[in-house]
């Protein structure tokens, strides 16, 4: 049982950023709330490290110097000096967005808490909250349906992630958002009005990994799917025979969200006879994606 001292630093660990956060979704301390200097961005899975510069402003967030590097090689394999190359002016803080570690399932199972509840529970009791679906050696975080008793559970490798960290602290980079880019995006795709209202349905794209679902009439999520290695290089793809197995009907629409890092593969030639529309953010360009995603919560 937590005691009284211990749930204060529970609640501290989560409000101030220090707990990881694979949802970032705690809404008392925003991105913009933790940074008032430029930083480095660090988007880095299995397939591509990715990194920029973060400068906040009144407007909102601005994005620049971007540099992109394969990785052919395990994450356990990163080095200090793979980082340093990965940012055109000197930053102290890092944002780190971590791709391809995340798998995902619709669970009805998991009864809702109250939001900061939820994030401790999540952060020291998951076993307790998640029951049969917890597993060790991942950190969690869930998507609510608003509507019904529905939720995606995500679940964020550890092993690879904490390897990850360590580099990053040896570099001497102190990491101020830590967050899962797959959650980031789902959690703010599901809430565009397109995908609300049925009209359109996303596709995420993220280190090769593969992940679509409905909205039905009533506002479920229904007909996911999730497929890890979906893009395994520039020229090899079974993305293809993804799409095919959603069943589509010929008025459906795919919302893609690509995320820039499945090995440059061009995924329009795998899309003959599908109604899609990219995901674009007018303030920003393609590349820089996943940072503008992961500023919204």
């Amino acid at each position: 049982m937590s005691t009284g001292s211990n749930i204060v630093n529970d609640v501290w660990s989560i409000l101030s950023g220090r707990a990881f956060r694979p949802d970032a979704a705690e809404p008392t301390l925003p991105l913009k709330s933790r940074i008032s200097m430029p930083v480095g961005g660090l988007y880095i899975g299995p397939a591509q490290m990715t990194g920029c510069v973060i400068r906040p402003g009144r407007g909102g967030f601005t994005f620049s110097d971007i540099v992109k590097r394969p990785i052919d090689f395990s994450l356990k394999e990163l080095h200090p000096e793979d980082f340093r190359t990965l940012f055109r002016e000197k930053v102290n803080d890092l944002v780190v967005i971590v791709g391809g570690l995340t798998d995902v399932a619709l669970k009805s199972n998991i009864r809702r808490q109250p939001e900061v509840g939820e994030l401790i529970m999540l952060s020291t009791q998951a076993q307790k909250l998640l029951g049969m679906n917890y597993a060790i050696n991942h950190r969690y975080s869930l998507l609510h349906n608003p509507n019904h008793n529905q939720c995606f559970l995500a679940g964020t490798e550890l092993v690879q992630l904490n390897a990850l960290l360590d580099v990053i602290k040896r570099v001497n980079f102190r990491v101020v958002r830590l967050q899962s880019a797959f959650v980031s995006t789902l959690d703010r795709v599901l809430d565009e009005e397109e995908v609300k209202q049925g009209r359109a349905f996303p596709l995420i794209l993220d280190n090769g990994n593969a992940f679509f679902t409905k909205v039905g009439a009533q506002g479920t999520w229904e007909g996911w799917r999730y497929r890890a290695k979906v893009i395994t290089s520039p020229e090899e793809s079974a993305l293809k025979v993804f799409i095919n197995s959603l069943a589509l009907n010929a008025q459906d629409n795919l919302l893609v969200v690509d995320l820039g890092s499945n090995y440059d593969y061009p995924i329009e030639k795998d899309m003959e006879g599908i109604n899609f529309h990219r995901y674009e953010a007018a303030a920003v360009s393609r590349e820089y994606l996943p940072f503008y995603l992961s500023t919204f919560n």
